[in-house]
Formats: structure tokens, C-alpha cells, sequence
């Protein structure tokens, strides 16, 4: 007999389940508890404004943070599971967490530190009290805080004279902070400490302290505000007051403690412009470390070029470690510094071997094979070059996938040097991080075991450069990709004489063009609790080269009489996308809520009548909307019949994608992550197909066409690396009937046929986005 649920009675289930469980826990818990103890559970902080404060809800929250300390943590915010655990004694280190009794609480001084955060930020004579609420076995702690409106800034002037130290104090307030009007803050003055002293390293104060500068704030201006100045500390060092110049800059290569190259006689010595260049080993030429240098003989100390010159040197891959001495010489009454340069070099040659299981978007995984050998100064210029080696086995893994085993193997081939390579001078750019140019060179052999054989050759000419720590720039004014067909199963020929579109797509394929991309990421700047990533991409081919061939042959190319280049058709094609993603975390930082937009477009025209098979655009899968098979959903309302028997090999694509996920990530007990996520999106084609009905784009209908589906996925994450199981079912379907697309109301986990035909389990590593 077979017994079947519906969604609302397995709901039922679950929450009596979860009452239970939540009662029978609770009660288990305090049982462990000895006589006279109590299990603390928190504490509530009850703001009460004697007049308007500007963010209630903000200062509410910092102080939350101080009332320390937390209580036992509960799971799914409904009971405390690793306190039972440690209770019963399974998994009590591992897993356990002790209990947090009233008795480690000290509510004294969390109200000091309260005030003291109170008064930081303004709210001078601020009252702070608690009381503590107790039961029979528990007890928590009201905190009850008043406060009046914050004390505003009314002015701010510099006291000191007029000695030169604070004359160029005052010529920097006109970038200050601190503005009339603003809420004191004691940050801020910190901040602005920093700010000064920031702006003075740039005039060749190099001695001089943010510590030597101090506050004071007169409140009695009356109307709740301050009058603030600040002052230079007496008594501070006399270095700290004198402007330092720049003198000789010595640079020592191949420095070690172990082996001092200080000592180096001067016929040693190599002089490129201001800087003395000594090299122990003879390995690096002169000229790739003196451009990475920015020091200047007679100027001004200055910070930017201080930490400009360590960035540089550093970015160039080539140092184990990189420091800066400096030494005072007194020249002719004028104070001085000579910057010392200690060069560790890292050992210039290695050979990496790796073995590694790799998971794609379209739901195939296997063993990877990586070997690779770098040399870090090819050319004596700090020159990186790598020639690497890959081979790959891959199977279908979830998502309810079946098909044909693959492998890859493939040799590349990387130079990066560490400038602008032109033919014409450019200036060095003061910029933190070296401009690179790259050179590639690359062949694989990707066999689909039982269709085809795809042999294909790329190489590029291009630059790498970083506009600051969250922009970088990527343009190859030159990209070629090769790809020929070859060995063609019976099976794979038929399959492409059923469709005219995609046998194009797969024919021999000649891309050259220019390909350029932007990158924003701010996850590694400072001061940012949630993350923007952004990424642009335009990808052209053919468009010079057809330009140039049209003024000479002087007719209109078209797909049956294309131009060649050397006797082979090339690709014409532009490809615009982008890829845009949030991340917001909790204040705590634990928990996250991750968000991603794609978009994209590519319009095939001149030679081709459609988009080569490699630049085409794909959806569905473990990396995209979970809920449907890798690269099987789409174009549009499409579905592929299920009379096609290699329907599972068939990669739909399309010109334009369009896709969305969000999902909300939360720690469960240890390395064990889960997530709650929702993924949306579908590709269409630009032209219309006969062999794809419903598959053309259409301003009317694509949201009508838009794939819903949702989920919860596990993931166990060691850090460096993260293996990942997400269970995904559809709630619209594209391909349905116009009226039918949305199946929320025929979701059924009860049924083992709707289960067989819904729920997709992909398995992945690391995470989606």
C-alpha cells in the first residue's frame, strides 16, 4: 500500500515535529543545570529618547553588540542544540557548546562600557541601568538607557602659533571631517588625526605622529553643541617637527641575512638615475627594479611614494621580501633621508604538480590532472613565464543528468612581462600595482566519447592592469581561437542533419577580434561589511578585419559568401555581458544573503549566420537555475522532444540570457553551512529557428518565459575547500502550456513520481557565485 502527503500535511508534520522537539529540548536542557544556577538567555537594551536622536536603530544595535556575552546560540533560531549536545556528551568538544550561566554575566561593566560608547558618539550625561529578570531556571538582563539629542560640532580652529609645523597643519583643514553641524564623534576624531597626518607625510614630515595631536572639545557654547581645537602635544621630538628630503636611493638585490650584500664594493654599483643599484646574484636588470621605484632625489619625503615603491616591487612576483631603511644625512644643514632597499629574491624556478576534482556548470565532474613549470625571470626583467599541462576525465553528476563520459587534455603556454609592451614610450603611471602584458598560447583536445572530437588553438596579445585595489582593467587588442571538428560519430552526424543551426555552430570556427573586460570587486577594501562585484565583458571578432577587406573587395559579406582570411572563414560577432553580485552579511558576520545578476547579449552578422558554438550562452545547472538540467533549459518556451534520443547530450543555447538568483546562506553547526536560494532566468535566440519554436525573443512574452526555481543546499566548508549539495525544484516552467507555467500548487514531496520528476540534486565544489 502506498501512502502519499500532501504539501500542506507534510507542513503539519513538520512544524508538530518541531514543537516537540523544541519542548523536549528546552525541558533537557535546564535539567543539567546544578542548584542556584541559572542559564542566562540574553539581554534587551530599551532606548529611551528624552528628545529626537538621529538613528535610533543604529545605536540600538551597537549597543547590543556590547551586551557580552551571548548567550547559547540556537538552531534554526528555535532551540539550543549544541548546548544538548554538549549536555548528553556527544560530539561535546567538537560540536558542544557550554552553557552560559547569569553567573558569568558582569552587567556593571557592560553599562560602563555603554556610557563610554554613549559619550563617544555625543551623548554626554547619559544614563545607563539594568535590572535582571529572573526565573526558576533562567534569567536575562534589561538594560535601560536614556539619553537627550547628541552634542553637534559648532567649530573648529588650530591653536599652536604660527610656527611652521602648524601652518601646514592649517593648510590641510580644508579637506577636514569635520564639519559645523556634525555629530561629535570621538572616531571621527581619530580619523582626523589620521587625515593630518596622512596629508603631513606627503609634505616630508616623516617623524611626525598622529599621536601628537590632541582635542579639546568646549561644550558650554550652550545649544548642545561644541566648540572643538586642536593643537600640537608639547615636548613632542624635534624630527618630528622638520621637513625631510629625499637624498641618495641604494637598491640591494639578492640581499639575505645570511648573506649581507651591503658591503658590495662600489665597482659593483649601477647607477640608473637616482638610484645605486647593487645585485649580488646578477638576476635582475637594473631598469625592471628603478622603474618600480619613486623615490626622487630632493623632493620631499612623501608617503604615497614611500608605499608606492613597496607596492610595485612587491607586485612583481619576484621577492620573497621587501623593505625600506631609512637613514638620515644631514646635507649642508638641510635634513635628509637615504632610502635603503632590501631585495629577498624567491627562488626563480618551480615545478607544480596538482591533483584535483573539478565540478562545471554543465553538471560534469571528475578527476583534473595539472602539472606546471614557472620561471619567474625568463629574461633577467622579472619576466613570468608558464607552460602548463592539463588532462581531465569527466561524468555527469546530478541534476538528474545522463549522457556520454569526456576527456580533455590540453598544453598552454603564459608570458607576462612585467610592462606595457608598445611600440611607442609610455609614461610610468604611478599606480600601486604593475601594469602587465600578456602573451598566450594554448591547444586541447576536449573527446566526447561516442559524438566528437573538438581540436581547438587560442592565442592572445593583451594588458592587465589595475586601476586601484577594486578596479582592474583587461583589453587584448589581439584574440585568435581555432576550433576543428573532427571524428564524428554516425549518432552525432544524424543529431546535426535534424538541426541546420546548430550543425553551423559547430563547424569549423576562425575567431579574431579584440576582447575587453572590467572588473569592480571591494571585498578586499577596507571598512566594507557588505561586498558589489562587478564584471564587463565585450568580446568582438571579425569587425576590423572585415572593415579592412570590405575596402578592398568592395561587396557585402554574407554567410554564404563569406571573406576568408587565408583561406578560412573567420567568425563575425559582437558579445556584450555582464555579471553583477551583492553580498550583504548579518552584523554579526556569519550569516549572508547573496544576490547575482546576469545579462547578456550577442548578435552574429557578415560571415555568420549565427553565434560560434563556444560563445554561445547557456543556463540551467549547479552554477546557475539549479532546479533544471545543465545547459537544458531553453531557448524561451523550448523544450527539446523527448523522442530525441540524445536528449540529455544536447547543449541549448542561445544570443540573449538573462538570470537572477539570490540565496541566504547561514551557519548550521561547525563546517556545515546551509542555504536557502531561489534562481530565475532563460535564453532566447535573436533569429528564429524552425527546429526551436518559441524560441525567438519577444519584448511581449519573455517574462512569460522567465524559469522560477528554489531550494536548500548544504555545504561543508573546510576554508579551502567547499563541497556542495543543493536540492532545487522548479515552481515555473517556460516549456509548459501558456496558464500552466506556474506549479507551485502541484508541489507534492509526499509523491515519489513528483519527486523523480522535480527534484534535481546537484553536487559541486565551491560555492555557485
Amino acid at each position: 500500500m502506498r501512502i502519499a502527503f500532501s504539501l500542506t500535511d507534510s507542513l503539519v508534520l513538520v512544524a508538530v515535529a518541531c514543537v516537540l522537539a523544541v519542548f523536549a529540548l528546552g525541558c533537557s536542557n535546564t535539567a543539567y543545570l546544578a542548584k542556584g544556577e541559572k542559564l542566562y538567555t540574553g539581554a534587551d537594551v530599551n532606548i529611551e529618547e528624552k528628545e529626537g536622536i538621529p538613528d535610533k536603530g543604529a545605536l540600538a544595535s551597537q549597543l547590543d553588540l556590547l551586551a557580552k556575552p551571548e548567550p547559547n546560540a540556537k538552531f534554526l533560531g528555535l532551540f539550543h542544540l549544541k548546548l544538548w549536545l554538549y549536555n548528553i556528551g556527544i560530539f561535546k568538544e567538537s560540536l558542544g557548546e557550554p552553557p552560559v550561566l547569569l553567573q558569568s554575566v558582569a552587567p556593571d561593566r557592560v553599562a560602563v562600557r555603554m556610557g563610554t560608547l554613549l559619550e563617544s558618539e555625543g551623548y554626554f550625561r547619559a544614563d545607563v541601568h539594568y535590572t535582571v529578570r529572573e526565573e526558576e531556571h533562567t534569567a536575562d538582563i534589561q538594560y535601560n538607557i536614556s539619553v537627550h539629542s547628541p552634542y553637534r560640532i559648532n567649530g573648529i580652529t588650530v591653536k599652536g602659533g604660527n610656527t611652521a609645523l602648524v601652518g601646514a597643519i592649517r593648510s590641510t583643514m580644508g579637506e577636514t571631517i569635520l564639519a559645523p553641524r556634525d555629530q561629535y564623534d570621538l572616531v571621527k576624531l581619530k580619523q582626523e588625526r589620521e587625515r593630518i597626518d596622512a596629508e603631513l607625510k606627503e609634505k616630508g614630515y616623516f617623524y611626525f605622529s598622529p599621536d601628537f595631536i590632541v582635542f579639546q572639545a568646549d561644550s558650554t557654547a550652550g545649544n548642545r553643541t561644541v566648540d572643538l581645537s586642536l593643537g600640537v602635544k608639547r615636548d613632542i621630538p624635534v624630527e618630528a617637527t622638520r621637513i625631510y628630503t629625499i637624498g641618495n636611493v641604494y637598491i640591494y638585490s639578492g640581499y639575505s641575512l645570511s648573506r649581507d650584500s651591503v658591503g658590495m664594493p662600489a665597482s659593483d654599483t649601477v647607477s640608473v638615475g637616482d638610484c645605486h643599484y647593487i645585485d649580488i646574484d646578477k638576476k635582475f636588470g637594473p631598469d625592471v627594479i628603478c622603474r618600480s621605484v619613486f623615490f626622487r632625489k630632493g623632493a620631499a619625503y612623501s608617503r604615497k611614494d614611500h608605499d608606492l615603491t613597496l607596492s610595485r616591487l612587491t607586485n612583481l612576483g619576484v621577492f620573497k621580501f621587501v623593505n625600506i631603511r631609512f637613514v638620515e644625512a644631514d646635507s649642508a644643514g638641510i635634513p635628509r633621508l637615504e632610502p635603503h632597499i632590501y631585495l629577498t629574491p624567491l627562488p626563480t624556478k618551480n615545478i607544480r604538480f596538482e591533483l584535483q576534482g573539478a565540478s562545471k556548470s554543465n553538471n560534469l565532474a571528475g578527476p583534473v590532472f595539472n602539472s606546471s613549470f614557472r620561471n619567474r625571470n625568463l629574461f633577467g626583467g622579472a619576466e613570468l613565464f608558464t607552460l602548463s599541462f592539463e588532462a581531465g576525465f569527466e561524468v555527469p553528476i546530478g541534476g538528474g543528468q545522463s549522457g556520454t563520459n569526456s576527456y580533455e587534455i590540453g598544453t598552454r603556454g603564459e608570458l607576462e612581462l612585467p610592462k606595457f609592451a608598445t611600440p611607442f614610450t609610455l609614461e610610468n603611471v604611478s599606480s600601486l600595482f604593475v601594469p602587465r602584458t600578456r602573451i598566450v598560447l594554448g591547444v586541447s583536445l576536449l573527446n566526447r566519447l561516442q559524438y566528437y572530437q573538438l581540436f581547438s588553438v587560442d592565442a592572445s596579445f593583451g594588458y592587465n592592469w589595475k586601476q586601484s585595489i577594486t578596479k582592474e582593467h583587461s583589453l587584448s587588442p589581439l584574440s585568435i581561437t581555432f576550433a576543428h571538428l573532427a571524428n564524428t560519430t554516425q549518432k552525432f552526424n544524424d543529431l546535426l542533419s535534424t538541426n541546420p543551426l546548430l550543425k553551423k555552430s559547430f563547424e569549423q570556427q576562425f575567431i579574431i577580434g579584440q576582447v575587453y573586460s572590467f572588473t569592480y570587486n571591494d571585498q578586499l577594501e577596507k571598512g566594507h561589511k557588505n561586498h558589489l562585484y562587478f564584471k564587463g565583458n565585450v568580446d568582438l571578432s571579425g569587425n576590423l578585419l572585415q572593415l579592412a577587406q570590405s575596402l578592398i573587395i568592395k561587396r557585402k559579406a554574407t554567410p554564404d559568401d563569406p571573406y576568408q582570411f587565408f583561406g578560412t572563414t573567420y567568425s563575425e560577432y559582437c558579445k556584450f555581458d555582464i555579471d553583477l553580485r551583492h553580498y550583504f552579511n548579518t552584523v554579526d558576520q556569519r550569516a549572508s544573503i547573496a544576490s547575482r545578476l546576469i545579462a547578456g547579449i550577442g548578435i552574429a552578422y557578415g560571415n555568420s549566420a549565427t553565434m560560434p558554438y563556444v560563445k554561445q550562452f547557456y543556463i540551467g545547472g549547479s552554477n546557475s537555475v539549479r532546479a533544471f538540467g545543465a545547459r537544458a533549459l531553453g531557448p524561451g518556451s523550448y523544450r527539446i522532444p523527448d523522442s530525441v534520443a540524445v536528449k540529455s547530450f544536447i547543449d541549448q543555447a542561445g544570443d540573449i540570457k538573462l538570470e537572477a538568483n539570490t540565496e541566504y546562506r547561514f551557519p548550521i553547526v561547525s563546517i556545515v553551512r546551509g542555504a536557502l536560494f531561489v534562481d530565475a532566468g532563460n535564453i532566447w535566440l535573436l533569429r528564429e529557428d524552425p527546429d526551436r519554436p518559441g524560441g525567438t525573443f519577444s519584448a511581449k512574452t519573455f517574462l512569460d518565459e522567465i524559469a522560477v526555481g528554489t531550494g536548500f543546499g548544504l555545504r561543508l566548508d573546510l576554508s579551502y575547500f567547499v563541497l556542495r549539495f543543493d536540492l532545487a525544484f522548479p515552481l515555473r516552467v517556460p516549456y509548459l502550456p501558456q496558464g500552466e507555467r506556474w506549479v507551485t500548487n502541484k508541489i507534492n514531496f509526499g509523491s515519489a513520481s513528483w519527486r523523480k520528476n522535480n527534484l534535481a540534486l546537484n553536487v559541486a565544489i565551491g560555492y555557485p557565485y
